[in-house]
């Protein structure tokens, strides 16, 4: 099958004579030739067909595009009109129906699942939603009325096709239905039922071969979404996406668990023939599948202004063209006893080698591409190992070149090398490691490698792998990889930095594909090796330093710890860190919980490295595994905590202190709900008793106008037989309690504030309160807490003054006032340092010691009815009315309220 892929065109009235003249006679000739050397069977436009919505074309720009464009190619090449399967591109809407209010309410309110269910309306009809997108739909539903098996819809429309003998499914997706010139990635949403619909078309039809078009490539929508579609396109087994819009050529191949597709990206077929960049310049490509061996070919071809015809696109493909595989089954029995004789029964378990090979080169193992770094250099450092076990005074180097020009990474260091033997029975068998048949023969525990999978974790980002290796028994071997289900390339030449003089040793040369850039890579080596030996780095051409960290910056103070397992060294600081744990010097993971013991401390963080085996890894050494092995090491560092908290609390870091505190009166208030998970992953951890102690010692609280130790203030308690302590609780305290803690207070009482505290564990702040802390460590002295509230009334009458104590006078206007406002007064002696007047709600205290009250009294012979009344007025907080003021004058100046 020969697919033929182009992509904007953006036909205008400004182009159409550049078109006509001389560029669409040069990709017709391009076509013929390719046509005549093996037919086109179908060809394939992935969006912005028109400019701006065919706004420069008349009234019916597709009838325009059909004509000028579609109609020659079919005549010239003698197919069929619909053998021409096209899809809108964001400039094939009609701007001037966007409505801007339907806009801002499907901008606002659109997710993955609304986005659906507006497919699922606008499926048959017009919307004001894909108003926009009317025009293009209807030319194609016109353009394939007759075209057999094509299933039109106004969202996606779909085509099966038979050919060399197969069923091929071609999805139309439309993924332009929701773009305008203000729509943002994330409020770019397509729908995923369009997959979901053609799945069912396609399993009707019991298809071949499944083939997807879009306009936007999956990153320039929203991402929930994008991530969506890419497990749906594996999961339905659609085996090809085609994309346009960028304008540039992309190829990848996808793989993971559920299976895989490729992905390919053209050029801008026509747009702009006198554009310089060569990146951008106008092109198309050819696809050629062999649908039963599942074989392809890709030519990339690039329209040369110069010469008015087109060759070879050798800018985006090497020789421009490249030969894969689609996704094809290929199965290996695991057995080799077949105990059954019938034969329409399996005799055992089969792998599909592809799948699997697959799943190791895919993003369900390695979840960052860029691993292949920590993969070749922890091979290199084995190999060094290797060497330093038969010659003990070598010291072998590894030494990188990131050249960015090349966009290439070159690996070369002295180790071993590989022999003929060690290629044939290791290197090409995956799943075999020589590191671990080596650690196994001489009982050697320094070699890394274990599962014999890394280095094909390389054709995640290589478009060829370069390989020179130098060993004693056979010398120099040189040989080139394209593709992990390629074979090796004997006769290859590379320009490579290793040098034929090395004794022994291996380069490895990788060039990355787009859109791996070499730029990028030093960040990875730095983040990945940790600590690793006569390890240098160039790059591009200047020496980089990689400095060994043990992520100790800021720490208070250091707990080191080394066995024959395991190097720890971990630190305290004011703000969370994590513990990184790398495996003989290079990163696994960088907040491992498996290794972490039970309410650890995020305070507490630096560096493990991980002697070989002494911890248990998966296959991508990215995650550890829960084991004894993991248990054993959370019981290891959890020596630390009483180490490192002890050296604070000794200190004078009254910072430190608080948040070590903290931590302990958080043991302290759980103990009875963490102790049992605790005591399973500590050693050594504290005792209720130690607990208690060490809270007491250093929680401080005010006292007798001092900040005391909790301990102290509790013995001094009971030395004067105070058998209670009272708290309140910060928010929404009253100004009466407040006072009433003042006169607690200030009879030796304890008299304080339950704030609540909290202390920070890897799954976030863990909260508790003062008053949990002060009750458990009160009641071993025999003392009990008491809210504020649940004695406030008590201790309020305790101060209360019965009226026939004042004067009558002023009695009775409290007593009018009472009545005429429908409240209550009360008199209290609440001392001269506080203020005239307490309102609690309910009651309104006046304190009779204030000077303003007792001087009252005090010239209460010089008010009359109505300056008192004013005065006790001022004092409550009431307004004068009219009438008060208009009756009389006062006789004295009148009293502030304070």
């Amino acid at each position: 099958m020969r697919l033929i892929h182009l992509s904007d065109i953006h036909l205008s009235k400004h182009n159409q004579q550049n078109l006509n003249v001389y560029y669409l006679d040069a990709l017709i000739t391009d076509l013929k030739i390719f046509h005549l050397e093996e037919k086109i069977d179908v060809i394939l436009i992935t969006g912005d067909l028109v400019d701006k919505g065919g706004e420069s074309l008349g009234d019916n720009p597709y009838k325009t595009f059909s004509d000028t464009f579609i109609i020659p190619i079919c005549d010239a090449l003698s197919i069929q009109t619909s053998q021409v399967l096209f899809i809108p591109g964001n400039h094939d809407i009609e701007r001037h129906q966007v409505l801007e209010d339907n806009e801002y309410f499907l901008s606002g309110t659109l997710t993955k699942d609304k986005a659906n269910s507006q497919l699922d309306r606008q499926r048959d009809i017009i919307q004001p939603s894909n108003k926009r997108i009317e025009r293009f739909k209807i030319f194609e539903r016109e353009f394939h009325k007759d075209t057999p098996d094509y299933s039109f819809s106004f969202n996606e429309s779909i085509a099966v096709k038979e050919i060399d003998g197969a069923k091929v499914g071609f999805l139309l997706i439309n993924d332009s239905w929701r773009c305008s010139s203000s729509l943002s990635k994330e409020q770019h949403f397509v729908g995923t039922n369009q997959l979901k619909n053609a799945k069912s078309y396609f399993d009707t039809k019991k298809t071949d071969l499944n083939i997807v078009l879009f306009h936007h490539p999956l990153e320039e929508i929203n991402s929930l979404e994008k991530e969506d579609f890419e497990n749906l396109l594996q999961a339905f087994h659609f085996n090809i996406a085609f994309f346009g819009h960028s304008h540039s050529n992309r190829f990848e191949s996808i793989n993971s668990a559920n299976g895989g597709v490729v992905y390919i990206k053209t050029r801008s077929t026509f747009n702009d023939p006198d554009e310089l960049n060569s990146r951008y310049q106008p092109g198309y490509l050819i696809v050629d599948i062999n649908i039963q061996t599942q074989r392809y070919i890709l030519y990339a071809r690039k329209f040369i202004t110069s010469r008015i015809q087109f060759d070879k696109d050798a800018d985006s493909l090497t020789d421009g063209k490249v030969i894969g595989m689609l996704d094809k089954q290929k199965y290996v029995n695991l057995n080799e006893d077949i105990k059954t004789e019938i034969i329409d029964l399996p005799s055992g378990y089969r792998a599909d080698v592809n799948k699997v090979v697959k799943l190791l080169i895919g993003k369900s193992l390695y979840p960052d591409s860029h691993i292949f770094v920590r993969e070749l250099i922890q091979n290199s450092v084995d190999a060094c190992n290797r060497q330093n076990e038969q010659y003990p005074y070598l010291a072998p180097k590894i030494i990188v070149y990131i050249n960015t020009l090349e966009n290439s990474f070159e690996i070369i260091d002295e180790g071993d090398g590989m022999s003929k033997k060690v290629l044939r029975e290791h290197f090409s068998i995956v799943g075999k490691s020589i590191s671990q048949e080596f650690t196994e023969s001489l009982n050697s525990v320094n070699l890394i490698s274990q599962f014999g999978i890394g280095f094909i974790s390389t054709f995640i980002v290589s478009r060829k792998i370069n390989v020179s290796t130098k060993s004693q028994e056979d010398g120099l071997i040189n040989f080139e990889i394209e593709d992990v289900f390629k074979g090796f390339d004997y006769n290859a030449q590379s320009s490579m930095n290793f040098s034929e003089s090395q004794s022994t040793g291996t380069s490895i040369k990788v060039y990355l594909k787009s859109p791996f850039q070499a730029y990028s890579l030093l960040s990875y080596i730095k983040t990945y090796c940790r600590h690793v030996d006569n390890l240098t780095c160039h790059f591009d051409g200047s020496l980089q330093p990689i400095q060994a960290s043990w992520n100790l910056e800021g720490g208070f103070a250091v707990y080191e710890r080394k066995t024959s397992k395991y190097e720890c060294k971990l630190t305290i600081g004011n703000t969370g860190r994590y513990i990184i744990a790398t495996n003989s010097g290079f990163l696994i993971n960088e907040s491992p919980s498996q290794i972490i013991p039970y309410k650890f401390p995020f305070v507490i963080g630096g560096e493990v490295v991980f002697e070989p085996r002494s911890i248990d890894f998966d296959l991508s050494r990215t995650n550890i595994m829960h084991s004894e092995k993991s248990l054993e090491f959370k019981r290891f560092i959890s020596a630390s905590l009483r180490y490192l908290f002890r050296s604070v609390l000794e200190s004078y870091n009254s910072e430190m202190k608080i948040i070590v505190v903290r931590y302990l009166q958080y043991y302290l208030v759980s103990y009875e709900d963490i102790i049992q998970q605790v005591t399973e992953t500590y050693n050594d951890f504290y005792s209720k008793n130690e607990l208690i102690q060490l809270c007491s010692q250093y929680t401080f609280l005010e006292f007798k106008s001092l900040r005391k130790p909790l301990n102290e203030i509790l013995i001094i308690l009971n030395s004067v037989n105070i058998s209670k302590v009272y708290y309140y609780q910060t928010e929404n305290v009253s100004d009466l309690a407040l006072l009433i803690a003042s006169f607690l207070k200030s009879n030796g009482n304890l008299v304080f504030s339950s704030v609540n505290l909290s202390a920070l564990f890897r799954e976030g702040s863990l909260g508790f309160n003062m008053t949990q802390v002060v009750n458990i460590i009160a009641s071993v002295h025999g003392i009990s807490l008491v809210h504020l509230n649940d004695i406030l009334y008590d201790e309020v009458n305790k101060v209360l003054i019965d009226r026939s104590s004042i004067p009558a006078k002023v009695s009775g206007c409290i007593d009018k006032l009472e009545k005429k406002y429908s409240i209550k007064i009360s008199l209290a002696h609440f001392g001269a340092d506080y203020r005239l007047f307490l309102n609690n709600g309910e009651v309104n205290f006046i304190n009779c010691d204030h000077a303003s009250f007792a001087d009252l009294v005090s010239n209460i012979d010089h008010y009359n009815d109505i300056t008192l009344e004013v005065f006790m007025l001022g004092v409550l907080g009431r307004s004068l009315s009219s009438a008060s003021i208009n009756n009389g004058l006062l006789d004295n100046t009148y009293p502030s309220n304070n």
